[in-house]
């Protein structure tokens, strides 16, 4: 399941790229590759069976879960920068200063 995203990651580290664009390749790679699955399932071209693209379709479902999971297990610093409240979707519109009038 992660196999490309950590193909990606190491071919950037034999680069000598730094952490956060190796990490950012890897992911990049993983989640292409499940639109790839799905266009040589279904295009004319190649394998033209759209049940052949039901695994990668599925799959797809999944890939921000596991190109999280991927980034917290490649660079375990992110954990410390986990915060609850981060992952709570919060207004953008921030409360006015309450005026005193005296």
């Amino acid at each position: 399941m992660w196999g490309g995203m950590y193909l990606g990651y190491y071919l950037a580290k034999i680069a000598h790229l730094n952490i956060n664009d190796c990490l950012t390749i890897g992911i990049e790679v993983g989640l292409q590759n499940t639109g790839l699955a799905i266009t040589i399932a279904t295009s004319r071209l190649f394998l033209n069976n759209p049940t052949m693209a039901i695994p990668a379709s599925i799959y797809a479902l999944f890939t921000f879960a596991t190109a999280i999971g991927f980034g917290l297990a490649v660079k375990p610093s992110l954990w410390n920068k986990i915060k609850l409240d981060t992952l709570i979707f919060k207004s953008t519109t921030k409360p006015k200063p309450s005026s005193k009038n005296s």
